[in-house]
């Protein structure tokens, strides 16, 4: 707590993230927090967090989250999904180009549609571990470690439309 009274974000949650990412490359992180300020938001993001979701849907939904988690979604409260494009509308595309494949790019748009790695190898008619090594050459090409992180990037550098 602050001098104030007030409990302060704890950066150490932020570090841990990273951290295990980078013990477990293959794990998945997902945020269930009561915060919802757009500055707590993008550090989790910016971390390597999977997800993001506020403690407002009881037990139910946070089962189907975390299932989706597993699953390879990115699930967002919709909250928060509207703050990160509302952010990312606002910014100017980057000048460097960045070439993804047109089966990349098409992964990309159906995860940054809400579907799941299953759902998207299901759709495309690919295996699952297609659609990873997909995913992984998005983030080698975009220099991210996350899903959310990749979406945001390319709707940044104009590779995925906003809505």
């Amino acid at each position: 707590m602050g001098d104030d009274g007030c409990r302060r974000f704890d950066p150490i949650g932020l570090e841990g993230i990273g951290l295990l990412r980078e013990k477990l490359p293959s794990s998945r992180v997902f945020i269930l927090t009561a915060f919802h300020d757009r500055e707590k938001v993008f550090a989790a993001l910016k971390a390597g967090a999977h997800g993001y979701l506020i403690k407002t849907g009881g037990a139910a939904k946070v089962l189907r989250t975390l299932d989706d988690v597993a699953q390879g979604g990115v699930p967002l409260d919709p909250q928060i999904a509207g703050m990160v494009l509302q952010a990312f509308q606002h910014l100017s595309r980057t000048s460097e180009r960045i070439d993804l494949s047109d089966q990349e790019t098409a992964v990309l748009r159906r995860i940054a549609n809400g579907m799941t790695k299953k759902e998207v190898a299901h759709d495309m008619k690919l295996s699952l571990h297609t659609v990873d090594q997909y995913l992984r050459r998005v983030f080698e090409k975009l220099h991210v470690q996350s899903l959310p992180a990749a979406v945001a990037v390319a709707i940044r550098s104009g590779l995925l439309d906003t809505p």
